[in-house]
């Protein structure tokens, strides 16, 4: 057995020779076990440990036996891949989800231009005659998720045909033969301190569930989940987010979610459909190419089932009630279904109305305009142009009921956050692929259908008991309280004369 003074002389080495293979690479690289490292690629030595069938990890090269040895005691023994797959998947549930993203380093990708590779660009783009160099990159390369990121390889001189860099982003394809290389990036640009800012978000925003950016489905295998998106974010970055500098939903996704443990991966969480800023609910995400294309094509299929629930200012139906609004929205086909849970009394509206809207198709906006533009009910805390464009039809069909204002009024209601939320999402599940170009749902995965749903947020019941409440003290809408004041002050002349 060895001395005390012996092992004190061995902590520093062991500390020094830790530190030199951990350091040849970056961060997430590291697969750490809790007595020492299991997995370290380094540029000096490759190190790589398995599991045996006890699950016990051991080391898969005879060259890193002695320095693996010395960090934590393991043997060497032939490589087991299943037991390799068990303990990737272990270890690395225990470094975080950020720095599993940048793990990898940049890389060059050769690819030989062939005869069947420019038809496969042509029918997925519908050239008949011209293509061009963008459609190649992404037909291509499933690196290059969408047009934006082959221009943007473009324009960062990361494109080169036998040799010869490619910068413009209409230039021809290239012909049968050629060798197109192209550099790619493994991650997006990460903004800084992007986990204290996640949990930031987090701790000071409000307590209720649908405040919060928390994972509600994920499936790693198949690269995507399913994460709540709180008010107050935008979806993704966009024009006027990247302008002033803001974080979006999409920005924050990193530092929540860990790359797939097959296929390709994206340089990030990628968010597949949209909610508005002021909204809250459950979003469908990708962090595999292969199920982010299987996911925008259920989307594209109206395979996607969404469901929302809305507080609206006026009565556009008895409870009970359902029927479907069918009215294009910008020349595009918008329909929306329509169920009235629940009507209570209010002393600004006349009335105000619970409803479950179930939309078939994603228009920009298509419940919010719905609601307001055509039943003439626009929801409760709606901004200033819908509720603009909601007047001509609530004075048309006096949507606050008898006992309502004849003119839509302007009330905030609570903290002014919109009575508007995703309550569920359910999608056919994404299987996942190894080579990344898989866009198809198989009949199997088609039956599987995963349905994720969200509690209904409190603030609907809340603000409905407080309009009761006031209703049944005699709060009456502005316009009565006006002719009932002028009546008595007309008494009150005459009785003075």
């Amino acid at each position: 057995a060895p001395s005390t003074v012996q092992k004190q002389q061995k902590e520093p080495q062991q500390q020094m020779m830790q530190q030199r293979i951990l350091w040849q690479r970056p961060a997430s690289d590291w697969l750490v076990w809790q007595q020492g490292v299991a997995v370290a690629p380094s540029t000096v030595i490759s190190i790589q440990a398995i599991a045996d069938r006890s699950g016990m990890p051991v080391v898969s090269s005879p060259l890193s036996c002695g320095c693996l040895a010395i960090l934590c005691g393991a043997r060497w023994r032939h490589r087991h891949p299943s037991g390799a797959a068990r303990v990737a998947r272990a270890f690395s549930a225990d470094i975080s989800p950020i720095k599993q993203w940048l793990g990898t380093e940049s890389q060059i990708v050769n690819v030989r231009i062939t005869t069947e590779l420019l038809e496969c660009a042509r029918s997925s783009f519908g050239r008949r005659e011209k293509l061009f160099m963008n459609h190649v990159l992404q037909a291509s390369l499933p690196q290059l998720e969408s047009k934006r990121a082959a221009m943007r390889a473009l324009r960062r001189n990361d494109v080169s045909v036998d040799g010869e860099l490619v910068t413009n982003f209409d230039a021809p394809a290239p012909l049968p033969g050629a060798m197109l290389s192209v550099r790619v990036d493994p991650v997006d640009t990460l903004p800084p301190n992007l986990e204290d800012r996640l949990v930031s978000w987090n701790r000071n925003r409000s307590k209720r569930q649908e405040a919060q950016i928390r994972i509600l489905f994920n499936d790693v295998d198949a690269g995507w989940a399913v994460v709540n998106k709180p008010a107050g974010l935008d979806s993704c970055p966009w024009a006027e987010s990247r302008a002033a500098q803001r974080l979006t939903f999409q920005d924050l996704l990193p530092a929540l979610l860990p790359p797939p443990t097959s296929g390709v991966r994206c340089k990030g969480p990628r968010v597949c459909h949209r909610l508005d800023f002021r909204v809250s609910g459950p979003v469908v995400v990708a962090t595999a190419l292969a199920g982010m294309r299987q996911i925008k094509r259920c989307f594209e299929e109206c395979k996607v089932k969404k469901e929302y629930r809305a507080l609206v200012c006026g009565e556009p139906g008895q409870p009970g009630t359902a029927f479907c609004v069918e009215a294009p929205l910008d020349g595009r086909e918008a329909v929306t279904e329509v169920e009235v849970l629940d009507v209570v009394p209010c002393p600004h509206y006349g009335m105000l109305s619970e409803l479950r809207l179930r939309p078939q198709q994603g228009r920009y906006r298509q419940l919010r305009r719905h609601c307001a533009e055509i039943l003439g009910t626009p929801i409760v805390n709606e901004d200033e142009s819908l509720m603009r464009a909601a007047a001509p039809a609530w004075e048309r069909s006096v949507r606050g009921g008898p006992a309502g204002p004849a003119r839509l009024p302007r009330v905030t209601r609570g903290s002014g956050t919109l009575c508007l939320q995703a309550v569920e999402v359910a999608l056919p599940r994404p299987v996942a692929s190894s080579c990344g170009f898989s866009s198809e749902i198989s009949d199997d995965a088609a039956a599987h259908v995963v349905t994720v749903r969200v509690p209904v947020s409190d603030r609907f019941a809340a603000l409905k008991a407080q309009a009761a409440r006031a209703w049944e003290r005699g709060w009456r809408p502005n316009a009565q309280r006006v002719a009932a004041a002028s009546a008595n002050q007309q008494k009150t002349g005459v009785s003075h004369r």
